[in-house]
């Protein structure tokens, strides 16, 4: 990124506001990578370096409308952040309103707007969320402690700083303070379930026993969530197969070498891999798993989240000296029948994948292991239908954990298309359904104690 940080400075110092459009149309369109997690946050904070480096005065709405790939709610978000690093809170807080209103999954907009309401009077919680003291999010190009959905902040750039600088650094004390003041500066009310849930509490009454947390030479929960290659094309996430190029494979090989083996070596430490991708799907990350192996990280847990789809017979015996430090696999399924798992899932093969399940839940009866196995749901419109019956199948398996989360646009969809499938919005057509197979679920819960259920930010 530092050419593209040299064209910036050059852009602000020219003034050219559609030159500087154009550029960043450019990399959005160029880079798959980019226009997935960039556009939600980072490319956010591109666009306002530029600002705060830019001398000349102009009118946001001219500059912005030039990005043609960005949302309605993507647009008033940047006008919002025009008028943040130009002083006028009024006129940005008004924007970044509007953004909510439009998208109200924004991270962005609401990340901006506390920081004008300075929520620290507004959310006093006695409750401390572990996250920052206990987790670290490894990306391509910048690192977090939780789901850029909740918590929105880049904590470093994992290309270029160490391990030890991201886990220790200014960045990530921000967010730790924020906590430990109980003001949640950092994170998202509305969408984290674990947030969202102390609120409750709180609000009435319940006693909670706060909890002072320290934080350890390397993290317990490593998620590595860096390489998206994948081999399939859910709606939800991508629009193609995507696989790491080689330029791609070299910065991942750099991450490992300069923080992710550091961090590991002779550590506790549980490494999850990946929530972006398929693990199985990535020659890097196969690669990481036989190293994984060696005595220096002995110690450590494994957490997998797969499509289920490569984990055949013949890839478990290959890994088969690993799989006793294996502690955790979440399988995303989203389906409990073909024709659905298609639409949700293309172009997995359904049959494989149930056969695969079968062999796993066998695996772990046969060597007796604790590895705990969890099938996952992200709930929709097109599929809602078939939660209970996911549950069903669930059963069937013999799987530990059932996972059903809510539907979030990671900018794969417009406004109105992800109105129309987010059933967790109150004002959608089928939230009342959803209600309805959220309260049989647990009830059917409360009689199968073997298959436990969790909810995602509904």
């Amino acid at each position: 990124m530092t050419n593209d940080h040299h064209k910036m400075t050059r852009f602000a110092q020219s003034g050219n506001a559609e030159g500087f459009a154009a550029f960043v149309q450019n990399n959005i369109e160029s880079n798959d990578c980019l226009r997935h997690r960039l556009i939600q946050y980072d490319c956010f904070e591109f666009v306002g370096e530029w600002i705060k480096k830019s001398t000349i005065k102009f009118k946001p709405e001219e500059l912005f409308s030039c990005l043609k790939i960005w949302s309605e709610a993507q647009y008033l978000g940047l006008c919002g952040l025009y008028h943040f690093y130009r002083h006028q809170k009024t006129k940005a807080q008004d924007f970044f309103k509007k953004s909510i209103q439009k998208h109200n999954t924004y991270q962005p907009s609401h990340y901006y707007l506390k920081l004008i309401e300075v929520n620290q009077e507004k959310l006093s919680l006695q409750w401390q969320c572990p996250k920052p003291y206990q987790t670290l999010d490894i990306q391509q190009k910048s690192a977090g402690v939780c789901c850029t959905s909740w918590v929105p902040y880049s904590v470093g750039d994992p290309s270029q700083e160490n391990g030890e600088e991201l886990w220790q650094g200014n960045k990530i004390k921000k967010i730790r303070d924020s906590i430990k003041h109980g003001n949640y500066h950092y994170c998202n009310p509305s969408y984290c379930p674990h947030l969202k849930n102390a609120i409750k509490k709180e609000t009435e009454q319940r006693p909670i026993t706060r909890t002072h947390y320290k934080v350890t030479q390397s993290p317990a929960y490593l998620q590595l969530s860096y390489d998206r290659s994948c081999n399939l094309k859910c709606p939800s996430c991508r629009k193609n197969i995507i696989q790491a190029s080689h330029d791609e494979k070299k910065l991942f090989k750099t991450i490992q070498s300069n923080c992710i083996e550091p961090l590991l070596k002779d550590s506790n430490t549980l490494v999850s891999i990946t929530y972006s991708g398929d693990p199985f799907a990535s020659s890097h990350y196969r690669k990481l798993l036989h190293r994984l192996k060696s005595i220096e990280y002995q110690n450590i847990g494994i957490a997998i989240a797969t499509n289920g789809i490569n984990l055949t017979p013949e890839v478990w015996q290959t890994y088969s000296e690993l799989w006793r430090k294996v502690k955790l696999i979440t399988i995303s399924v989203d389906a409990a029948t073909k024709k659905t798992y298609q639409k949700m899932r293309p172009p997995g093969d359904w049959d494989l994948l149930i056969k695969n399940l079968r062999y796993l839940a066998k695996w772990k009866d046969t060597e007796k292991l604790g590895t705990k196995l969890i099938l996952n749901f992200c709930v929709q419109s097109d599929n809602l239908s078939e939660m209970i019956a996911f549950y069903d199948l669930a059963e069937q398996l013999c799987f530990d954990q059932v996972y059903y989360q809510r539907l979030l646009n990671w900018g794969m969809y417009t406004t109105e298309e992800y109105n129309r499938l987010d059933v967790a919005q109150a004002s959608n057509i089928r939230h009342k359904d959803l209600i309805n197979h959220l309260n049989e679920i647990q009830d059917r819960a409360l009689k199968s104690p073997q298959l436990s259920v969790r909810f995602g930010a509904f």
